[in-house]
């Protein structure tokens, strides 16, 4: 896999004010808490005008809020959180990514919707930029202790806090044999994608079908990670389901193939579990040789339920929590199906079969937040101002 740095657009305010969680996590309430921020990178994320967000865009860069480094750097992220019985740390760097070589570097494990695939192309049109790094684990044992090396003497750039628990620390590498540790240390290595798929997808197709700016389009802006640290955590996307037949309708069709038992309370045991207002394992009935998520999609959704595509586009939505998903089964009137979480020895034995899980079947935690840096194609002609270094004014 080849890394490389990049000259990062980047907020010239409190980094806590711009940063946001990857797109297609953020809630409601969520949303409505990011757009009152007046510089928060949501405004260019969310989908709901291109012309908006290029029009917000480029009043940043006109305003000197957005601006650009004048030599490349690779960003440095620690993530700090709490564990089962002490604090995690998961270490990780910002930086481009070769995404156009498909013979094995990079493995997507997910399939995608393709309205995603296009917003998200479109969006990258509109910008002439990548506002949001797709998520990668690498097969390296070394880039941890890389990471570590560069960054003991240094001050963080910023620390900011999510409302999750974590705790960032970003740092900037500006150093070219630092850079250049850095990138070796995953040199030879491949890189599963844990999140991102559909701007990758974006990012190939525009590269497809460009006679110019190849060269930008050939990289992806990518957050990486050791897939062997221990605060790399891997859970299930749970599905939030209504149909019009209802919930006791739901429950019955399925019991043809699963055994059902009811429980008080949920317990995470490894089986997919339903909540309608009361809690069922459910069990298949024959021992079958695929994932929970697949086992959701083809016999539950598909088998059971009589759903196509098209359908479950339209009656699912996507929880990543328990809690939420409960919640918003209540509200809905409709019922949640709970994934288990993953073994991630038992992910990477899936991986090696070569198939495409279903969309949504893996939730890499914590997620890597937006905002950080913007990788840009953008001309200088609009205003752009160039700096020599990172002026946060939380060190100023």
């Amino acid at each position: 896999m080849k890394l490389k740095a990049f000259r990062p657009l980047y907020f010239n305010t409190t980094l806590s004010d711009v940063v946001s969680p990857p797109y297609d996590t953020i809630t409601q309430e969520q949303s409505r808490d990011l757009l009152a921020k007046e510089y928060n990178i949501y405004h260019l994320s969310r989908q709901d005008s291109r012309e908006d967000a290029e029009n917000i865009f480029r009043k940043w860069i006109g305003s000197r809020t957005l601006r650009q480094m004048d030599h490349d750097v690779l960003i440095v992220l620690s993530q700090e959180f709490p564990g089962v019985s002490e604090n995690s740390v998961r270490f990780g760097v910002i930086g481009l990514v070769d995404s156009q070589q498909v013979s094995g570097e990079i493995i997507p494990h997910e399939d995608t919707f393709e309205k995603a695939v296009i917003e998200r192309r479109d969006l990258m049109l509109a910008l002439q930029s990548q506002v949001e790094p797709i998520f990668l684990a690498v097969e390296s044992t070394s880039l941890d202790r890389a990471i570590k090396h560069v960054i003991r003497d240094k001050t963080p750039y910023g620390v900011f806090e999510e409302p999750s628990g974590v705790t960032n620390s970003v740092f900037c590498i500006e150093s070219q044999d630092e850079i250049d540790s850095i990138s070796s240390s995953v040199s030879n290595t491949r890189a599963i994608v844990a999140d991102g798929h559909h701007r990758l997808k974006a990012t190939r197709e525009i590269y497809s079908m460009q006679n110019q700016d190849r060269d930008f389009w050939k990289y992806s802006l990518s957050y990486i990670t050791s897939l062997y640290n221990d605060s790399l955590f891997i859970s299930g996307i749970h599905r939030v389901l209504t149909l019009q037949g209802g919930k006791k309708s739901i429950m019955e069709k399925i019991s043809r193939d699963f055994i059902i038992t009811d429980f008080n309370t949920y317990t995470e045991d490894g089986n997919i579990w339903i909540f309608d207002g009361h809690y069922h394992r459910i069990v298949p009935r024959h021992s079958l040789s695929i994932t929970p998520p697949e086992v959701i999609k083809e016999i539950m959704l598909r088998k059971d339920l009589g759903m196509n595509l098209e359908e479950m586009e339209r009656s699912i939505s996507y929880r990543y929590s328990v809690a939420d998903a409960i919640s918003a089964a209540e509200k809905s009137g409709g019922v949640a199906i709970l994934s288990p979480n993953w073994n991630k020895a038992e992910f990477m034995k899936t991986l090696e079969k070569g198939n495409l899980l279903p969309q949504k079947s893996t939730y890499f935690y914590p997620k890597i937040p937006s905002g950080i840096g913007i990788y840009s194609n953008i001309r200088r002609g609009i205003g752009l101002s160039l700096s020599n270094k990172l002026e946060n004014p939380e060190r100023c």
